[in-house]
């Protein structure tokens, strides 16, 4: 079943922080509309994303696919839930390769699998979008940066192996 969820904050929160009082957030604000740090390079990667190819058919879930889709074009984000293995995967993977053109600066596959500790969620973030940071700031700092100049679709998600 898919869910929209009320995206404000949704990127700092996942990431590891949330304003700390109300006086915070006019410094963020000003920060989002700066132009972006030169130190942060999006690696030599598709524009399109880094989705991998469908290897077989997808088939049937049209009302599933349908509702997600219905979702994320009026929601920042959409959660996919279910019990293992019923293709909540496949089916955001899918969402996101359909929905690609709407999204200019591509839909991005972030695989949490391997994620043992929530503090390198940051560094696994960045290394799926394909930044790199020549400054030593935080990759926390870096993401939130990068995300906040750009139009893109992440499907976060343990990929089954």
């Amino acid at each position: 079943m898919a869910y929209p969820r009320d995206s404000a904050g949704t990127t700092e929160s996942a990431l590891g922080s949330s304003p700390a009082s109300p006086a915070d957030a006019p410094e963020r604000s000003a920060q989002a509309d700066a132009p972006a740090s030169a130190h942060v390079v999006p690696a030599s990667r598709g524009k399109d994303g880094n989705l991998p190819h469908e290897l077989t058919s997808f088939v049937g879930r049209r009302r599933e696919l349908s509702e997600a889709k219905k979702l994320l074009s009026v929601s920042r984000l959409v959660t996919l839930t279910g019990i293992g293995g019923v293709g909540k995967t496949r089916l955001a993977l899918r969402v996101g390769a359909d929905m690609r053109r709407g999204f200019a600066d591509g839909v991005w596959l972030v695989d949490l699998g391997g994620l043992g500790d929530g503090s390198l969620l940051p560094g696994v973030v960045a290394g799926a979008l394909g930044l790199r940071d020549q400054s030593a700031r935080p990759a926390r700092d870096v993401v939130l940066e990068y995300l906040a100049h750009v139009t893109c679709c992440s499907c976060w998600t343990t990929v089954s192996r």
